[in-house]
């Protein structure tokens, strides 16, 4: 096994998200198989090599957590528990929080979280689009941005996760939820979603939250975060964009579909442009088969916002 400082290990992280796992064991010429296992791996070095080795039956989002973790002990060269089951950021020894914090910051480097998280507060669709773009699970991603919470500006972060209606765990540095209090805020996220609820909470703060459903293991991941009211309740980018879609479309689910279409096509155009010049080629576009969407409705100002708001989740600064 090659050898890597922690910090050259996270500054790969950098250069290589979002498979910076994968492509730090070749590097680190690590061993890593995958096969059915009574828990989640375990790794095991040896004077010339390191074999890491992973559980084949779980979700690909807790393989690549297991592996980014098993990485760390060897880097750290902490011995592994085996047998144990990794749960990010669960009741551990100092040892196993460490390289749990390693792992989240392998498959998510501080500055990849900076550039992604624009907005505050943070919703529940930011957090989803990003697990997706990380290929990590969205628990990871909410106690990741929770435990970065003085860099991106929030005053204090909670996640919660229910399984069956159950409340499983939560976690936080400091804003502890007790009684039915994270129950009846779920309730409320419940009754304004898709948009976020705002509680107001002590003298010019509010509490935002936010939930990611899962129905396939029939969990719900409760974000919430302590914000100034100047920024809790203004309006944000997805909830204009929203009000903007009810304008544009209407019940016209074919116009709908087909700037859908336009945007997907184009998504990987813009990402290499500037803003203005990426509005300018795509309003050009729009001119082909026009037929297929409502001009009127796009050249107005509501049309033209919408489009700018779309274009910049993708151009250059």
């Amino acid at each position: 096994m090659n050898k890597i400082t922690v910090e050259d290990a996270l500054l790969f992280a950098e250069e290589n998200f979002p498979n910076a796992p994968e492509r730090l064991v070749n590097y680190l010429e690590i061993e890593v198989k995958y096969s059915s296992l009574n828990c989640d791996g375990w790794c095991l070095q040896f004077d010339d090599r390191a074999v890491i080795r992973i559980n084949s039956e779980m979700p690909d989002v807790r393989k690549r957590f297991t592996l980014a973790h098993e990485i760390g002990h060897l880097i750290y060269g902490v011995t592994t528990v085996v047998g144990e089951y990794i749960t990010p950021f669960g009741i551990k020894n100092r040892e196993e929080r460490r390289i749990d914090k390693f792992a989240a910051d392998l498959l998510l480097p501080t500055s990849i979280v900076f550039n992604t998280i624009q907005e505050i507060p943070v919703t529940a669709k930011v957090l989803q689009r990003f697990a997706k773009k990380a290929k990590v699970s969205q628990s990871t991603v909410a106690l990741r941005v929770a435990s970065l919470i003085t860099q991106i500006g929030l005053s204090d972060a909670s996640v919660v996760l229910y399984e069956d209606d159950e409340l499983k765990w939560q976690w936080s540095e400091t804003l502890r939820l007790t009684g039915d209090t994270p129950t009846e805020i779920l309730a409320e996220c419940t009754k304004f979603a898709p948009n976020p609820a705002r509680i107001p909470h002590g003298q010019n703060e509010v509490i935002v939250a936010s939930f990611i459903e899962n129905p396939n293991f029939n969990t719900k991941i409760l974000f919430l975060q302590l914000v100034d009211e100047s920024d809790g309740f203004k309006q944000l980018r997805e909830e204009r964009m929203r009000e903007l879609e009810k304008y544009l479309f209407e019940d016209d689910i074919k116009f709908r579909q087909s700037l859908a279409g336009r945007f997907g096509a184009f998504k990987s155009t813009a990402q290499n442009m500037f803003l203005d010049e990426a509005i300018q080629m795509f309003n050009k576009r729009l001119l082909q088969n026009p037929e297929l969407i409502n001009l009127k409705r796009l050249r107005s100002d509501k049309g033209s916002e919408y489009i700018r708001l779309k274009l910049e989740m993708w151009t250059k600064n």
